[in-house]
């Protein structure tokens, strides 16, 4: 029983990181690309907030993640939007509100090197895809420094080979709405040349 459990847990956590990564491209391709629909861009800050805080309050590996991301995101002044500060605020709320009812939350005693290497390549990802953005190289977007990291802490036995495959679900999501949202883009773009 406590295996199928664990097993149940784990296939939460995969399925949740999906959700998140493939919700913050589509608030992200929202506000930036003015595609998909605002009320669901909401619905979806409000999930995504709520998943990331309640992980940034409970689980000490994927509160270095998130907060990694956030902090690499919001260094890089990519924080932007109405959908972004929902989402960061929640992510933050959640874990305040832990502190002040249980006394206690895993942020506060996060392995201080493993959240380093991680906000660094969150900004040197962002950076990387700017650069990738601007010059049309896709190669460039592809965010690899973070991935790297993620796979140097397993190795170094920082954190579970589940929070890998968990992060690679998060990529994947967030590959998917992208390419989604690109193929939405030469759709319009096709209607325009009809016009």
């Amino acid at each position: 029983m406590e295996v199928l459990l664990a097993n149940f847990s784990n296939v939460l956590l995969v399925i949740s990181y999906a959700i998140v990564g493939g919700g913050l491209k589509y608030i992200d391709s929202v506000y930036d690309e003015y595609i998909f629909n605002k009320r669901i861009a909401f619905i979806l800050s409000l999930v995504c907030g709520a998943l990331m805080g309640w992980f940034i309050a409970f689980d000490k590996h994927s509160a270095m993640i998130f907060a990694g991301i956030i902090f690499g995101v919001g260094m890089t002044n990519k924080i932007d939007n109405f959908g972004f500060y929902t989402v960061t605020c929640l992510s933050f709320l959640i874990p305040i509100i832990s502190y002040i009812i249980f006394h206690n939350t895993v942020f506060l005693y996060l392995p201080l090197v493993g959240l380093i290497l991680l906000i660094v390549s969150s900004i040197l990802d962002e950076k990387l895809d700017e650069i990738g953005d601007e010059k049309n190289i896709t190669i460039y977007t592809i965010r690899p420094f973070m991935k790297v990291v993620v796979i140097l802490l397993w190795i170094f036995n920082t954190i579970g080979f589940i929070y890998v495959i968990a992060f690679f679900a998060f990529e994947t999501g967030y590959t998917l709405v992208a390419l989604y949202g690109n193929h939405v883009l030469k759709e319009r773009e096709g209607m325009r040349e009809t016009i």
